[in-house]
C-alpha cells in the first residue's frame, strides 16, 4: 500500500512539473490600433550556413505574420539580421524570392503600434516584408527557407516545418 502511494505521489509531483503545451499559433489583439495580430508563438532561427567572421551574429530570424483589421486581412514576413550586414535581405521560399521594399515598411504602416515580435538582440535590423497566399503554402509545405544577406546565408533546419503548417491552416479558416 506504501509502494503504491509513493508511486502516486510521485507520479502526481513530476506531472505538477510538466511545461504547459503553447500553442504554436496565437491571436493577439494591438489594444491601441484594434489590429488583430496572427503570429507564430516565436521566430523561427536561422543559423549562418557558413561559418562568419569572429564576433558576428550567426543568427537571422524569420517568422509570418497576419494583421486583421475589420476584416482587411494582410500576411507579413518579419525578419531579423545581424546588425553587421548593410545590404538588403533576400528571402528564399523554396523557389519563391522577396526582399524588402526600397522604402522599408513600419509597424504603423501596417496598422500596429510595434512590431508582431520582438528583436532577439538589439542590433538586429528589422524588416517587415508583405507575401501573398502563395508564400503561405510555401512555408507550410516545408520548403527550405533561407535569408541571404551580401555573401551570408543563414537557413533553417527544418524543425518548426509543423508551425508554419498550423500557421497557413489558421489562416484557411
Amino acid at each position: 500500500m506504501t509502494r503504491h502511494l509513493c508511486a502516486a505521489l510521485l507520479a502526481g509531483w513530476l506531472a505538477g512539473c510538466a511545461t504547459p503545451v503553447i500553442d504554436a499559433v496565437q491571436e493577439r489583439l494591438d489594444p491601441e490600433t484594434g489590429t488583430t495580430v496572427t503570429r507564430l508563438a516565436s521566430p523561427l532561427e536561422l543559423l549562418a550556413a557558413a561559418p562568419r567572421e569572429r564576433d558576428l551574429d550567426p543568427f537571422a530570424w524569420l517568422a509570418p505574420f497576419e494583421t486583421n483589421r475589420m476584416g482587411v486581412r494582410a500576411t507579413f514576413l518579419w525578419v531579423a539580421t545581424p546588425g553587421d550586414a548593410d545590404a538588403t535581405p533576400v528571402v528564399r521560399c523554396g523557389a519563391l524570392t522577396t526582399r524588402p521594399a526600397s522604402a522599408p515598411l513600419t509597424p504603423s504602416a501596417i496598422g500596429l503600434v510595434r512590431p508582431p515580435y520582438r528583436l532577439p538582440a538589439a542590433w538586429n535590423r528589422e524588416y517587415l516584408l508583405p507575401i501573398d497566399a502563395t508564400w503561405v503554402e510555401c512555408l507550410a509545405s516545408g520548403a527550405a527557407l533561407a535569408v541571404e544577406i551580401a555573401r551570408d546565408r543563414f537557413a533553417s533546419d527544418g524543425r518548426r516545418r509543423g508551425d508554419l503548417a498550423q500557421f497557413a491552416a489558421r489562416l484557411a479558416r
